[in-house]
């Protein structure tokens, strides 16, 4: 049974949005629930050594952002913890050392050409006087990139 848990290492309004869609698309896809997965924001260092101790041990962390998953996967190797075998690790952002961490990161990749065009865009136009009233929110879809950190659960 594939049992995710994520992870945030910065109590920030970004990584609660990251580990609040994490638990949602955990629980939509049936995946077990760990005691400790609720809305975790731990030091990457001491994260996952509690949550492997738990009684339904993670078949994969989802880590707010790539800082925290590289943290992560330096830890699993230092604890013996085997990945992708053992244990699937995913990051957010797909900042550049993510692919060429010694396991190459699987990650999810924001359109950064995307966001700055929008937010440069909305800036200026609040600048010169074209856009009124409260900050507009918006969703843009993210792309998965499949590398090294992720593989079917265990039997």
């Amino acid at each position: 049974m594939r049992s995710v848990i994520p992870i945030a290492t910065i109590p920030s309004s970004a990584a609660m949005v990251s580990v609040e869609a994490i638990d949602g698309s955990v629980r939509k896809w049936g995946c077990a629930r760990n005691e400790n997965s609720a809305n975790i924001m731990a030091v990457p260092t001491a994260a996952p050594a509690t949550l492997l101790a738990g009684r339904i041990a993670p078949t994969a962390l989802a880590c707010a952002n790539d800082a925290c998953a590289i943290g992560v996967l330096e830890l699993a190797d230092r604890l013996g913890i085997a990945v992708p075998a053992r244990l699937s690790v995913v990051g957010f952002d797909d900042i550049p050392v993510a692919s060429l961490t010694r396991i190459s990161l699987t990650t999810i990749a924001q359109p950064v050409a995307d966001l700055a065009r929008l937010g440069v865009g909305g800036l200026l136009d609040r600048v010169e006087g074209r856009r009124m009233g409260p900050p507009e929110v918006r969703l843009l879809a993210p792309r998965l990139v499949i590398r090294g950190t992720t593989a079917p659960p265990p039997a």
